[in-house]
């Protein structure tokens, strides 16, 4: 050792990947702490990362019959469907759509008319860089839109 005069033996070299592919990339950002940290921004502040878009939706009357072919009301399974398609066609394919109902149905006070209130959540699977970590509202804007059209196109004029 360096009390025996002699020198300490020089540190490992740190071996860094500088090829452009995504698995020496991913290598980085676990050396640099980058993936961890974007993580736990994510999990501080989501809103920013996964925004959020309701729909309510007029539910049929007792006895009510759907009109044409179209199904009388759609379900929370139809509206993921749809959510899933919308991304697909806005070439949004990594962009993932969650559909749940927000709340009871809400009741119409003057004319006793029931609506659902839904809530779309768009969001990435996979983030690991906060340039293209979230899904832009431009982008949650523009799927939303087409889901809206989607389901009036399906089932008429329901939305509240």
């Amino acid at each position: 050792g360096e009390a025996e005069g002699g020198t300490a033996p020089p540190p490992p070299p740190l071996r860094i990947p500088l090829a452009d592919d995504p698995a020496s990339i991913a290598h980085c950002l676990t050396i640099s702490g980058k993936a961890r940290s974007v993580k736990r921004l994510i999990e501080k502040i989501p809103r920013h990362f996964t925004p959020v878009r309701d729909i309510s939706i007029w539910l049929p009357e007792a006895g009510d019959a759907a009109p044409d072919d179209r199904a009388p009301t759609p379900t929370l399974t139809i509206l993921r469907d749809l959510a899933d398609r919308c991304c697909g066609e806005h070439g949004a394919e990594d962009v993932r759509c969650t559909v749940d109902t927000f709340g009871d149905a809400y009741v119409q006070p003057a004319t006793g008319r029931r609506s659902q209130l839904y809530r779309f959540t768009y969001r990435k699977p996979e983030i690991t860089d906060l340039s293209t970590a979230g899904v832009s509202r431009a982008s949650a804007k523009s799927i939303h839109g087409a889901i809206r059209e989607k389901i009036i196109e399906r089932f008429g004029d329901l939305i509240r």
